[in-house]
């Protein structure tokens, strides 16, 4: 009778327990780095990704897929699709860790100071260092302008460099002279998608992605003025340009690319191509630079994509 008592007690103790410990289980690991113990083997390295939230859709895309890490190591984006839920997988140096079923993964290009690509890290200081863009043209306290390296860039042009002048059949990548305001802030997740959206646009010739925001921008007076003037100066065989490619990109000094946040135009000094990838338009070109990781700038003319270091 004794026996049958205790045991008795042991088994609802046993079902208590097994209960209290359900939630802490089951909850799901988001934006963390890993603790797991035993080595695990990714399912697949995704390439071309930039942002966690890039990396989350390629583990949706695999129906084994139940976590990723993802994060800046060595200067490359990684990401890593693995078959065990995020708790079972062992850390990684500058790497964190979602659960499929997370639901906020941020669309954050990790830095050096933020390899996770987590959202509000900021550095502290006067320069003030947005994760998802560099450092968005900030200055410091003297005033002097943030300068990036390809750890760290800024999505921001160098001091003393002419901006990119772009048309909407080759959008610059820049907010044009004048800081004009946006024609359209379309809701979308990443630099593709907002030069996707500027191309979408018949009145958008740059555009930029900044802080998770995407912001169109169409000619100014001055431009539309250029515009002009460029039309008149092709009867005479100068200014000339293709209405399909926009004007061949021009050698000069612009936006300083970085692979994280590469350009649209030929580096100075006319380099050759690194690569000429066979895509069908602009936006296509743009991705396959993001998956080169030697790539900071690309141009798509007359059907083709170069890519340049």
């Amino acid at each position: 009778m004794h026996c049958s008592f205790s045991n008795t007690v042991l088994a609802a103790f046993s079902i208590i327990s097994i209960a209290s410990a359900g939630p802490i289980a089951a909850r799901d690991i988001c934006g963390v780095a890993p603790a797991g113990t035993v080595a695990q083997t990714p399912l697949s390295q995704p390439t071309g990704i930039n942002t966690a939230a890039d990396c989350a859709a390629k583990c949706k895309g695999n129906p084994a897929c139940l976590s990723f890490l993802f994060g800046l190591v060595d200067g490359v984006d990684k990401c890593l699709l693995y078959s065990v839920p995020a708790a079972s997988v062992p850390p990684q140096t500058n790497l964190v860790a979602y659960d499929i079923a997370c639901t906020s993964i941020p669309s954050v290009v990790p830095t050096a100071a933020n390899p996770g690509g987590l959202r509000s890290r900021q550095a502290t200081g006067a320069q003030v260092s947005n994760p998802a863009q560099g450092a968005s043209g900030t200055t410091t306290g003297s005033g002097t302008q943030t300068v990036g390296t390809h750890a760290n860039p800024v999505n921001a042009i160098p001091a003393g460099s002419p901006q990119a002048v772009g048309t909407h059949a080759n959008p610059a990548n820049t907010v044009p002279a004048g800081s004009p305001n946006p024609i359209a802030e379309p809701v979308v997740d990443d630099l593709s998608a907002c030069l996707a959206a500027c191309k979408g646009n018949p009145s958008c010739i740059a555009y930029t992605f900044e802080s998770g925001v995407c912001k169109l921008f169409g000619p100014t007076p001055v431009r539309r003025r250029q515009q002009q003037g460029a039309a008149g100066g092709s009867a005479s065989g100068q200014g000339a340009q293709n209405p399909q490619t926009g004007p061949s990109p021009t050698p000069a000094p612009t936006n300083q690319g970085t692979h994280a946040n590469p350009i649209n135009a030929v580096p100075a000094g006319s380099p050759t191509p690194i690569a000429t990838p066979a895509v069908d338009d602009l936006t296509a070109c743009l991705d396959a630079c993001k998956g080169n990781p030697a790539c900071i700038a690309y141009v798509f003319e007359s059907g083709v994509c170069k890519l340049y270091e």
